[in-house]
């Protein structure tokens, strides 16, 4: 099996999806999450900058959680272009390490971005609500 036929004039796709190969669909999922993250900063930015001035600590930790699921995403498409979601019967020697370490390190960033969204939505609840009871539960949630 040599792949998809190309006609002439175009390029071959990026991932082909088959059997033996599910590294397009771990691509898509990866960017959709990026693409949605990198949208609700840049509404949150755009809500700083025109509507609402001051920056507090959950604008600074919502940067934070979105500049790591950038270098989180990053390490997941790079892990696909080194074979990551291929089977492995199709993977060159050595190959299987340098992914596992990948993904290894890309899942531990996803655990440190989930808590700093949690500390985001906390962060949130401490600027909204004056009350020292809410705040003391809020802060109980971390």
């Amino acid at each position: 099996m040599g792949g998809p036929y190309v006609p002439p004039g175009q390029s071959p796709p990026f991932e082909v999806v088959d059997e033996l190969h599910h590294g397009a669909w771990v691509i898509i999922t990866a960017a959709l999450g990026l693409v949605i993250s990198l949208v609700c900063f840049l509404i949150r930015l755009y809500v700083r900058l025109m509507l609402i001035p001051p920056f507090a600590r959950d604008d600074w930790v919502l940067l934070g959680a979105t500049a790591l699921a950038v270098l989180q995403s990053t390490l997941v498409f790079y892990a696909c272009s080194r074979g990551f979601g291929t089977s492995l019967t199709l993977l060159i020697d050595g190959r299987l390490n340098q992914i596992q370490a990948l993904i290894a390190t890309s899942d531990i960033l996803a655990l440190i971005i989930i808590y700093l969204s949690k500390c985001c939505v906390v962060a949130i609840y401490l600027r909204l609500t004056p009350q020292k009871p809410h705040n003391r539960a809020s802060a109980g949630e971390l």
